[in-house]
C-alpha cells in the first residue's frame, strides 16, 4: 500500500513539472516574438478636423454623412522585427462597437465613426492586429487616414465630439507608449448639427399681390412704390443634445437662400419680369428683407433664426416686395416675377 502511494506521488510531481515547463516554454516564445520601434521616433498625429457636419432630414441610418481624408507621410526604417516576427496593433480608444460594420459609437446620440488607413486599394480598419514576419523592417506606409461619420440611429443629436486621442497604432514590442501613428479630435474639430426644417404649408408657393400704382407716382430711375410686407414661416425640430450657442460659430442656425433671374438693370434685388400679354415695362419687382429693408441679391442667404435643441419651433422670416423703376419711360401693364428659396442649415 505504501509503495503504491509513493509511485503515484512521484508521477503526480512529474506531471506538474512537465506542465510547468510547458507554460514557461509558451511564455518564453511569446515574449521573444516582437517588433520594436526606434526610441527616437516621433509619432505622426492626425487631427480629424471636419468642422460642422450636418445631419440632413433625408439621411438614413447607415448613411455616411461625410468622409474626412488626411495624408499619412511614409516613413521607412522605423524599427525592426526579431527573427520570430511580431504584430502591429491599431487601437480604438473612444466609444464602443456598434451593429454597423466597423462603426464605433460616439458621445453624440445616433452618430458613429469608422476609422481606417488607406494605402492604394488596401483599407485597414481600426481596431486591428497585423502579423509581421521575422527579421523584417518596420515601416509606416504612406497613404491616408480616414474617418467616416455615420448615422447609426433614426434620432440623432447635436454637439461636439469628445476631445482627445481616438486611435493608437504601435508595435507589440514597444507598446502603446511609443506609437507610429495617432489620431485626435481637439476643441471644435468636429461638431454634429442635427436639424429638420420644413416650409410651412401656408408659405409654399407664396403669392404676394402688390397694389396697383400709377406711372406718375414714380420719381426717376431707382425710385420705388407700393411696398408690401409678407412672411415665410419655417417649422423646425432641433436635434437632441446640448445648446452650443453662443460661441459655436453658427450652431443650429437656419438660413434661407434666394435665387431668381436678375433684371437687366442689374439693380440689387430686382427680379426680371416674366414675359406675357400686357406686360409693363420700365418697372420691375424688388425683393427686400423685412427688418432692414435691404435688397436681397440673387444667391443671397438671409438668416431666419435658429433651431432649439430638443424642441419644435417655428421661424418667421419677414420680407418685403415693391415696385422699382428700371427705365426712363414706363409703360403700364402687369408684372409677374418669381423667386425661389432654399432652406440651409449651418
Amino acid at each position: 500500500m505504501m509503495k503504491l502511494t509513493r509511485v503515484l506521488s512521484l508521477n503526480k510531481t512529474a506531471v506538474q513539472r512537465l506542465a510547468l515547463f510547458g507554460v514557461l516554454m509558451a511564455a518564453g516564445q511569446s515574449a521573444y516574438a516582437s517588433c520594436t520601434v526606434n526610441s527616437g521616433y516621433k509619432a505622426q498625429v492626425i487631427n480629424m478636423k471636419l468642422g460642422r457636419v450636418l445631419v440632413t432630414p433625408g439621411s438614413q441610418v447607415g448613411d455616411t454623412l461625410v468622409t474626412g481624408q488626411f495624408p499619412i507621410n511614409a516613413v521607412n526604417g522605423i524599427g525592426r522585427c526579431n527573427s520570430s516576427g511580431g504584430s502591429a496593433i491599431g487601437q480604438i480608444l473612444q466609444g464602443s462597437r456598434s451593429t454597423l460594420t466597423n462603426v464605433w459609437s460616439t458621445n453624440i446620440p445616433g452618430i458613429g465613426i469608422r476609422l481606417y488607413r488607406e494605402a492604394g486599394s488596401i483599407s485597414t480598419f481600426y481596431p486591428h492586429t497585423l502579423r509581421l514576419g521575422g527579421n523584417t523592417t518596420v515601416n509606416l506606409n504612406g497613404g491616408y487616414f480616414k474617418i467616416d461619420v455615420v448615422k447609426t440611429a433614426a434620432q440623432t443629436g447635436t454637439g461636439q465630439l469628445t476631445t482627445g486621442l481616438y486611435t493608437n497604432y504601435y508595435m507589440d514590442g514597444s507598446g502603446p507608449g511609443l506609437p507610429l501613428l495617432q489620431s485626435i479630435v481637439d476643441a471644435n474639430s468636429l461638431t454634429i448639427v442635427t436639424s429638420t426644417c420644413n416650409v410651412d404649408s401656408g408659405s409654399k408657393d407664396k403669392v404676394v399681390n402688390l397694389d396697383s400704382v400709377t406711372a406718375a407716382s414714380f420719381g426717376g430711375v431707382g425710385s420705388t412704390q407700393g411696398e408690401k410686407a409678407f412672411d415665410i414661416n419655417i417649422n423646425c425640430v432641433g436635434g437632441v443634445g446640448e445648446d452650443l450657442l453662443p460661441g459655436s460659430a453658427g450652431q443650429g442656425i437656419v438660413n434661407v437662400r434666394f435665387n431668381y433671374d436678375q433684371d437687366t438693370s442689374n439693380a440689387p434685388g430686382v427680379i426680371k419680369s416674366q414675359p406675357g400679354a400686357n406686360t409693363a415695362s420700365g418697372v420691375a419687382v424688388q425683393l427686400l428683407t423685412g427688418t432692414t429693408t435691404q435688397p436681397i441679391k440673387n444667391g443671397d442667404a438671409v438668416n431666419a433664426g435658429r433651431t432649439v435643441p430638443n424642441q419644435a419651433n417655428t421661424l418667421t422670416l419677414p420680407l418685403k416686395a415693391r415696385y422699382y423703376r428700371t427705365g426712363t419711360t414706363i409703360k403700364g401693364g402687369n408684372i409677374k416675377s418669381t423667386a425661389t428659396f432654399t432652406i440651409e442649415y449651418n
